[in-house]
C-alpha cells in the first residue's frame, strides 16, 4: 500500500511540473514575442534611444527622463503601450529594458504563434497553458531564462486578459 502512495505522488508531482514548464520560454523564444510585429529583442536593443524607439512605435511617443527610481532611466509612451529603460551605471549609456505595459487593446502580443490582446478570453491560450491563481489574481506567466516575465492578468468573471506587462529583474 505504501508503494502505492509513493507511485501516486511521483506521478502527480510529474505531472504537475511538467504542466508547470509549458509557459517556460527559451531566450530565443523570448526574444521572438512580438508587439504589433516588432520582436522583443529589437525593442530590447534600441538602448532606450528615443529615435529608434520611435523608428519601431511610432512618432507619437512621448519621452522623459525619469530620475525617481535607484537607476536613471527614461520613459516613453502613447496612448496604446508605456516603455521604461533604466541604466544601473548611471553613466546615461547603459539602458536596458526593464518594463513594458500595454495599455489598450490596440497593441497585441504573439508568443509562440498565440496572438493575444487586452479585451481577449483566456481561451485564445489554448491547452497546455498554465493559468496562476496566485492571491486571488488570475494570470498566464511566461518566463525566460534570464529572468524576465510577460504576464496576463486574467479577470476571474469575464476571464479577460485586462492587463498585459512585460518586466526584466
Amino acid at each position: 500500500m505504501k508503494k502505492i502512495y509513493v507511485i501516486i505522488t511521483i506521478v502527480l508531482i510529474s505531472s504537475y511540473s511538467c504542466k508547470a514548464q509549458t509557459n517556460q520560454l527559451t531566450e530565443t523564444e523570448f526574444d521572438n514575442i512580438k508587439i504589433n510585429n516588432i520582436t522583443l529583442r529589437n525593442i530590447i536593443n534600441t538602448k532606450g534611444n528615443e529615435t529608434k524607439i520611435k523608428t519601431l512605435l511610432g512618432s507619437n511617443i512621448i519621452s522623459q527622463s525619469n530620475t525617481t527610481g535607484p537607476s536613471i532611466g527614461k520613459d516613453f509612451w502613447n496612448d496604446a503601450v508605456y516603455l521604461n529603460f533604466e541604466d544601473e551605471s548611471n553613466t546615461g549609456s547603459q539602458y536596458n529594458l526593464t518594463n513594458i505595459q500595454i495599455k489598450n487593446s490596440s497593441m497585441n502580443i504573439n508568443i509562440k504563434g498565440i496572438t493575444a490582446k487586452l479585451g481577449d478570453n483566456v481561451n485564445i491560450f489554448g491547452n497546455g497553458i498554465v493559468i496562476n491563481t496566485n492571491k486571488g489574481d488570475n494570470s498566464v506567466v511566461f518566463i525566460s531564462e534570464l529572468s524576465s516575465s510577460i504576464a496576463f492578468k486574467i479577470d476571474k468573471i469575464t476571464n479577460k486578459i485586462i492587463e498585459i506587462v512585460f518586466n526584466s529583474f
